[in-house]
């Protein structure tokens, strides 16, 4: 099952509070125990619970054809 908006936010509030992945656990029962080991290191990372855009790497080849030479 997929955390939506509203545990992502209790669940920042909870390590923002200093809280173990136990402790979130607790509150919610339904998140993977490896989410909220990752979301623990994102915290410690970049502040946020989830990945900035910026920290995204893109996959695949470049296109050969940029958007200058259109």
């Amino acid at each position: 099952m997929s955390l939506n908006a509203h545990d992502k936010a209790i669940i920042e509030a909870m390590f923002r509070d200093n809280c173990d992945v136990n402790t979130v656990l607790k509150v919610i029962p339904y998140a993977a125990r490896r989410t909220l080991y990752r979301m623990q290191q994102n915290m410690e990372l970049f502040r946020q619970v989830t990945k900035p855009p910026t920290a995204i790497k893109r996959r695949g080849r470049r296109h050969v054809i940029t958007p200058i030479m259109r």
